[in-house]
This record gives structure tokens, C-alpha cells and sequence, in this order.
């Protein structure tokens, strides 16, 4: 691993963190690394909230990240992707 890219731990993975300085919101010009402070610094209240919501019953399908794999993410929960019926 390059010693220049800085890596995250989260429960024992190892996570490379990428393209810092990149500007996410230019009206801010908020970074993906203020980004990363925000969120870590709201984990303790976010994360228990958005694991016990589900998706809405009226949608008819979940959710999907079209990138993750699991080659990239073993540790994560992943699954096919159902489409709509119709």
C-alpha cells in the first residue's frame, strides 16, 4: 500500500480513502474529506437510526450499489439485484 494514501480501519478491514481534497458540494466547497469528518462525527446517532429503516413498502424494489462488488467489499452485505415486476 502506498504510504502517501491514507487508510481507514472499520472492524478490522482495511479501507483506502481516495481523492480527499476533491470538492463534492462547490457551493461550500465541502471536500470528500470534510465529508468523512461530518459523518464520523455523526456515526454514533446515524448508524443505529438507518439500520433499522427499511425501504418503503410502495417502492416495489430495494436499493442496489451497482459498484460494490464483492471483490472489493467482502465485508459487506451484498445481493442480486431485483428489478420491478411489470
Amino acid at each position: 500500500m502506498n504510504a502517501g494514501i491514507p487508510v481507514a480501519s472499520v472492524e478490522g478491514h482495511r479501507i483506502t480513502l481516495t481523492h480527499l481534497n476533491k470538492v463534492l458540494y462547490p457551493e461550500t466547497g465541502a471536500t470528500k474529506a470534510d465529508a468523512r469528518g461530518y459523518y464520523a462525527a455523526i456515526a454514533d446517532v446515524l448508524i443505529p437510526h438507518a439500520a433499522n429503516r427499511r425501504p418503503p413498502a410502495n417502492a416495489g424494489y430495494t436499493v442496489s450499489e451497482r459498484s460494490t462488488t464483492p471483490a472489493r467489499c467482502s465485508f459487506r452485505k451484498t445481493s442480486k439485484r431485483r428489478r420491478r415486476a411489470g
